[in-house]
């Protein structure tokens, strides 16, 4: 399947001319623009998570240094071993309790989470229904398919304990993975925002320009405003999602009083 096809402001190419006024084409925004975001945030996941999943191995072992002082090396000097064990020590046995592991989450948090679920499921299913009407009317779905990847890399983020993110070693399900992650999260969800409203900006432009019986055609299976209805609609849910999502964060940051903030 080709990129791009049938569609009304012509194919690939980053903008088109109609009547001497410029348009960004929607072709660009779905093969370009909106990708964009995802590839960046795919590449931020990864290297993040080399980067501090270091930075906690070495953490790791300066705690356990300081809490135990030279015992440790002393009594491997003695049996003639070399303290390797030491960064092999799993992060919950150098450790002390936490508010965050004595106690269950309050209800704000758990309900915060709740909704921050519910609108990335939701934010699944636009992308798939955009995707599927644009596949259904023939005109080509662009690289639209990668903005799946980040969106499911933060619900994972949320559920599935990655001491990775935890320099403290906290293994509660869905805690707050970081002041970096959360600038992570927080960019992609407005370059997301933000070019579903270029997007917009070229469906409107377009539709202007040569009319509703050229734009939709007469047998059109994903007229205008249905698009415009999506993209406002994924627009907004990017745009709230991100609001309760830091709320979120600092929420337990501020009740749990964490030492580390990573």
């Amino acid at each position: 399947m080709r990129l791009c096809q049938n569609r009304p402001d012509g194919g690939f190419s980053a903008h088109v001319e109609f009547g001497g006024q410029t348009i960004l084409s929607t072709c660009f925004d779905d093969t370009i623009l909106i990708p964009l975001g995802s590839w960046a945030f795919i590449l931020f996941t990864g290297m993040s998570f080399l980067i501090f999943r270091r930075r906690g191995q070495a953490s790791n072992v300066g705690d356990h240094l300081m809490n135990h002082g030279g015992k440790d090396v002393e009594l491997s000097t003695a049996t003639n071993h070399h303290p390797s064990h030491l960064v092999s020590e799993s992060p919950a046995t150098t450790t002390t309790s936490s508010p965050a592991n004595r106690s269950t989450y309050p209800r704000l948090r758990k309900t915060l989470l709740v909704i921050i679920t519910f609108l990335l499921v939701a934010l699944v299913a636009m992308h798939a229904l955009e995707i599927a009407r644009l596949s259904a009317n023939h005109q080509g779905i662009g690289l639209l398919p990668f903005v799946f990847v980040p969106l499911l890399l933060i619900i994972v983020s949320l559920y599935v304990p990655t001491t990775a993110w935890s320099r403290d070693g906290f293994t509660k399900p869905a805690r707050p993975h970081g002041l970096v992650w959360l600038i992570g999260v927080t960019l992609y969800c407005l370059w997301m925002s933000a070019t579903y409203g270029v997007k917009i900006w070229s469906l409107k432009a377009v539709y202007n320009v040569i009319g509703m019986r050229a734009y939709d055609g007469v047998n059109s299976q994903y007229k205008e405003s249905d698009k415009v209805v999506d993209s406002v609609t994924i627009l907004a849910v990017y745009y709230v999602f991100m609001m309760l999502y830091v709320n979120m964060i600092f929420f337990e940051y501020n009740v749990y009083g964490w030492k580390r903030f990573w």
